[in-house]
């Protein structure tokens, strides 16, 4: 899938929305089956938080594999471990 067209979904399925708990987007990407928005904010106590909302190619929201994580390695960790993920 096409990074304008990974745009394009979540675009679509958020409503233009940016998540309000990490707003700012940092990268949008594939892996596997699944298409992935990193964003980041600050939290409560003034350290970065970064998002990791997980769709299905065809827009369906992966809840269980979306998270909040307190670095970039947990984000990377976690999407590298997308491609076998396995969602009922």
């Amino acid at each position: 899938m096409r990074h304008d067209q990974i745009v394009k979904t979540f675009k679509k399925v958020f409503k233009g929305q940016n998540n309000f708990m990490t707003p700012d987007v940092l990268e949008y990407g594939q892996r596997g089956e699944y298409i992935f928005e990193v964003s980041k904010s600050k939290g409560i106590g003034g350290e970065t938080i970064y998002g990791l909302t997980v769709l299905g190619i065809s827009g369906e929201h992966y809840h269980e594999l979306s998270g909040c994580y307190h670095s970039i390695k947990d984000i990377n960790e976690a999407i590298a471990k997308l491609k076998d993920a396995v969602t009922v």
